[in-house]
């Protein structure tokens, strides 16, 4: 895993991470986890020197973990062989394996040095110690090479009697007949292991085990074969059988097998070649189809064209689908729908999502047929008659879900397409099943549940209001009206079923709606779920009665979707269509880009937890989704701070499979935040302050609160940077860049890049900042960026008075936890979100002309914005903490602030060098390192024994 987050993140991110946990508490158990991890980091990546520099200390530090000395033994057995033989004696374990590695390992050292009284001393200890029939196999080839015969003869023997399986025998028998070069031994025993895997060529072969386990071993047997010239005859007889069965594809598999074992490639391309083309034919026959109907509708034979389709929907219904709608446009070009419609509909089930695009076509058909006065010739009929079974299945099939049958029933209704009789027949069957299946109604609440329970046993999701707004005959609304009634006896408090009734009253004539659904419906809105409103917000009818109650619904619910998210509601292209929808219903687009904006930023922040520093693709198209939406609201700056959430390496990631689809999404983020800076105007930016910084009595529904509505604070959350300079990442060969790392906001270039135009706005610019000090505790960030919206628009005096409100009370609350840490050019801060994080936005302050007093409160908030960073544990955080304070020390005219700060950055600047290039100090003397662990654990043992 840690391998995987340094392809995104990089390995210097990584290290430097663990690296400060180990520092925090040598002795935690979380300092030893991250020692142990760098040390692993650090042999995958090849670096023993380095790995051994994070194992020696932990060896030191607990002399009893023999595993570790172990590991450092393997490290050191090349370079130091004598004192790794001695190093493995301080080797203590209870863990039989540690002790056997220990001894093998002892075992082919003192052999390589010619310490024979070792060597014999191994071999004992390991022959009292239960191996592993491949450990103990390993230790008879050692025997054997050092001419110790016997001993490797008694093990022998213990191996096969403690064997259990005759597979594990055989392979044991092979491997030492080969060692011993006991060649006709050796034979024999391959002969019989092909012969378990079924290697044999063999008269009537019904079926070869193609499993990738045995055809691996079969192979790996044929080639020993090979290799010892004996395999002739049996491809002899595998070739016979192939030419008696041409077509049995066992025989063939197998005599590829003998090919490639014999190395015979000229054979083995022939014979696969020909398999292909036995076992492929179907699909050639499905590539040779695809080529003709291409040439035909390339010459206009559109006929032609359907008819090979009508072949290819036959013998694969799903890839027929994946390309449906081209295909459609083929057959709707030579009218032919109906022949398509009749086809899909024996088997309608790979087409179900594409239900939509089908509907459609079917409605038109019938309309083209309509309008065109065919409907009376047989061929139109056939056609009619089958776009009518088409809808009818796209309005009914079972696996469509409710709310997909009621919605595609609506379009139909509109259209007007099907006869009466048939129409009023679906739509009641369909109300009725909405109602009573079991996947919505679940059962009848038992008579001692009060009746309020019955209110929600059907969930407002189930979308019939397009249907029902759309019902203008009388006879099928009464119809349809006495099923909701009905059901209305049973639960008497649905709100679903009085919602149906109430708008089903309304087409019939009603203007007002009844004062009991009202109250009912908002005293149940608390209790709606996010997704439900959603829904109904979207559904509603836009008519004045509906209308009204569609707004007083949203200002009940809107703010508690700000807070929970609308995780539940599934997918995020339906949910932005739904929330514009009802946002132009109610007239609530302030409301409704609040929900967008909180429910893309709540996936970004899950997004930064479980995929580190790199965004998955679907979530930026997501993110340009989004702010695609927000064009209709419309909110300039929030566009802008949604491309802001996108990073270089999210856009560029280091390892990515769909290359071409990210150069595609970088050119839209760059063309969309270009685009999105040349159209904001200071009067877009102060609209965006003035939503966010109403005057206390306000009385306006689009009125923030801290409880409710995304503040500007929410805002923030996002908007805090790292940078360096444009397109410097730091990694190991920018360590220069170190120099210019600071802490930058979003807001605050925003403002900036606005300020010629901010100068002709200050009776606005006057309006915001006396609403924003109006407010009993206003947060020091919005005080800080309102500060510097005065600044820019020239009233010096309201930007000192938004300052002097800034203190080291209660007003520094911590950011929220959320965001994703990192060290690479325009990533959001995570810092710690601690005080130390908020108090260090204080550096992002204008350069206002400041009073003696007001000088001196900034700093002391500048120290103890300084002081807090040794608080957070990433050296390059608290680096770019540091030189943010001392920046704005400069600026506001504090050289002895600005000198202590300087002097605390160079420290902390080496140490942020020193991780960013993967070092932990210099390299420890292993051999003198060694020793003394060798003389630690003398001196122990010594100890015990007193």
């Amino acid at each position: 895993e840690l391998q995987d987050i340094e392809m995104v993140a990089g390995a210097g991110h990584v290290r430097s991470v663990l690296l400060s946990i180990a520092d925090q508490d040598g002795s935690a158990e979380r300092s030893v986890a991250s020692r142990l991890l760098l040390g692993m980091l650090e042999s995958h990546a090849g670096a023993l020197r380095r790995e051994l520099n994070h194992l020696i200390p932990l060896a030191a530090q607990f002399p009893a973990d023999g595993a570790v000395r172990l590991r450092i033994a393997q490290l050191t057995a090349v370079a130091h062989p004598q004192l790794t033989l001695a190093f493995l004696d301080s080797v203590q374990s209870q863990d039989p394996q540690v002790l056997i590695k220990r001894e093998m390992m002892a075992l082919e050292l003192a052999v390589q040095q010619q310490e024979t009284d070792r060597a014999d001393q191994a071999i004992q200890t390991l022959a009292g110690l239960r191996m592993p029939a491949d450990q103990m196999n390993q230790l008879i080839l050692i025997l054997q090479r050092t001419g110790r015969t016997q001993q490797a003869e008694e093990l022998r023997r213990r191996v096969v009697h403690s064997v259990p399986s005759r597979e594990e025998q055989l392979r044991h028998f092979r491997h030492q007949f080969e060692e011993a070069g006991e060649t006709d031994r050796f034979i024999e025993v391959v002969m019989e292991q092909l012969r378990i895997v079924d290697g044999f060529p063999t008269v009537g072969r019904l079926a070869l085990d193609l499993s990738p386990n045995v055809k691996e071993q079969r192979l790996e047997l044929l080639k020993l074969l090979a290799r010892y010239q004996t395999l002739g005859e049996l491809l002899s007889r595998a070739e016979q059988n192939a030419e008696r069965n041409p077509d049995s594809m066992p025989d063939l598999e197998l005599l590829l097998q003998y090919y490639e074992a014999a190395a015979q490639w000229d054979n083995y391309q022939k014979l696969s070649d020909r398999m292909t083309a036995v076992k492929y034919e179907s699909r050639e026959s499905e590539e040779d189809l695809k080529r003709q109907v291409s040439d035909l509708e390339r010459q206009d034979q559109l006929n032609a064209a359907c008819d090979i389709y009508l072949r290819m929907l036959a013998a694969d219904p799903a890839e027929f689908a994946e390309e449906l709608e081209t295909r459609l446009q083929t057959f709707e070009r030579t009218e032919r729908s109906g022949d398509l419609f009749a086809a899909i509909q024996v088997a309608p089930e790979p087409f179900l999502w594409q239900n939509g695009l089908l509907l459609q076509s079917a409605v038109r058909m019938i309309r083209l047929s309509m309008q065109n006065g065919t409907g009376s010739s047989e061929a139109a009929q056939t056609t009619v008659e089958a776009a009518r079974r088409m809808i009818v299945v796209m309005c009914s099939h079972d696996q469509l879900t409710h709310s997909t049958r009621l919605q595609n029933l609506a379009i139909v209704v509109a259209a007007d397409v099907l006869p009466k009789a048939l129409l009023k027949s679906l739509i009641v069957r369909q109300v009725r099943s909405a109602i009573q299946d079991r996947g919505i109604v679940v059962q009848a609440p038992p008579e001692d549940v009060p009746e309020d329970s019955h209110r929600f046993i059907i969930p407002l999701t189930v979308r019939w209001c397009p249907l029902l707004r759309q019902i203008q005959d009388a006879e099928i609304r009464d119809e349809v009206r006495f099923v909701i009634r009905e059901s209305l006896t049973r639960y008497p408090r649905s709100v679903a079923l009085l919602l149906a009734d109430e708008l089903l009253k309304f087409r019939a004539g009603a203007d007002q709606l009844s004062p009991e659904f009202r109250d009912l419906f908002l005293a149940a809105a608390k209790e709606f779920s996010p997704a439900e409103t959603i829904v109904l917000a979207a559904d509603l009818p836009s008519d004045p009665p509906w209308n009204a109650l569609c707004r007083e619904l949203l200002a009940t619910v809107f703010g508690r979707i700000v807070q929970a998210g609308l995780a539940e509601s599934g997918d995020g292209i339906a949910l932005q269509h739904d929330v514009l929808r009802a946002a132009r219903a109610s007239e609530s687009r302030s409301l409704a880009r609040n929900v967008l904006l909180q429910n893309v930023i709540q996936q970004w922040q899950n997004d930064a937890a479980d995929h580190a520093d790199q965004m998955p693709l679907e979530r930026i198209r997501n993110i340009l989704r989004t702010s695609d939406a927000l064009e209709e609201l419309p909110s300039l700056v929030d566009q802008i701070h949604l491309m802001n959430l996108l990073t270089k390496s999210d856009l560029k990631p280091a390892a990515a499979v769909q290359q071409d689809q990210y150069a595609s999404v970088r050119a839209q983020v760059s063309a969309n935040e270009r685009f999105l800076r040349r159209q904001l105007s200071a009067d877009d930016l102060l609209t965006w302050f003035e939503e966010h910084t109403p005057a206390p009595d306000a009385d306006s529904e689009l009125r923030p609160s801290p409880d409710e509505w995304i503040s500007l604070m929410e805002f923030w959350d996002g908007d805090l940077m790292l940078q360096t300079a444009p397109d410097i990442s730091l990694q190991d060969s920018d360590i220069d860049s170190l120099d210019r790392l600071r802490i930058r906001s979003l807001l605050m270039e925003l403002i900036e890049s606005k300020g010629s135009e901010l100068a002709g706005q200050r009776g606005r610019i006057n309006r915001i900042a006396t609403a924003l000090l109006q407010q009993a505790q206003p947060d020091f960030r919005h005080l800080l960026a309102v500060a510097a919206l005065c600044y820019y628009g020239q009233e010096p005096a309201l930007a000192a008075k938004c300052l002097q409100r800034i203190g080291l009370g209660d007003a520094w609350k911590p950011l929220k936890p959320a965001g994703r840490s990192g060290c690479v050019y325009r990533i959001p801060l995570a810092l710690s979100r601690s005080r130390s994080a908020s108090l260090a936005t204080i550096s992002l302050i204008p350069p206002i002309p400041l009073s003696d007093d007001d000088r001196q409160r900034l700093q002391s908030i500048l120290e103890a914005a300084a002081a807090d960073s040794s608080l957070e544990r990433n050296p390059v955080l608290q680096l770019a903490m540091l030189q943010s304070c001392r920046n704005a020390a400069r600026i506001h005219g504090m050289p002895d602030l600005a000198e202590t700060l300087e002097a605390n950055t160079a420290m902390v600047r080496i140490h942020a060098t020193e991780w960013l290039q993967h070092r932990s100090g210099t390299d420890i003397d292993v051999e003198s390192a060694m020793r003394s662990l060798i003389d630690e654990q003398q001196t122990g043992d010594r100890h015990d024994e007193q």
